[in-house]
């Protein structure tokens, strides 16, 4: 896992494969692709036993949207998350980290 409190930039591509299948008129990321980019931002991709305690999503999210994924760790170990778009808001979520992590 990187080291937190920690901001990453990732950029989904206009022509991401979900734009086919996820409502090709006007298509959006699913929330799960977005709690995966989520774990894969923070590098937590390696560790098994992640729980994801709460997710919210307030906005869309759209292939070609530039992501700003900002985590930190809170008093309890957890960690709080935001996915941004811009000024939208399209995930808040806290995650609880395997034993140890």
């Amino acid at each position: 896992m990187i080291a937190l409190p920690c901001t990453v930039r990732l950029e989904v591509p206009a022509d991401h494969p979900v734009r086919d299948g996820h409502f090709p008129q006007q298509p959006l990321l699913p929330g799960a692709l977005l709690i995966d980019l989520l774990l894969l931002a923070i590098d937590a991709g390696a560790e098994a036993g992640w729980r994801v305690v709460s997710a919210k999503f307030p906005g869309a999210a759209i292939p070609g949207d530039v992501l700003l994924v900002q985590a930190a760790r809170d008093a309890g170990g957890d960690i709080a998350c935001t996915i941004t778009s811009g000024a939208r808001t399209v995930l808040d979520a806290r995650l609880r980290p395997p034993e140890g992590a």
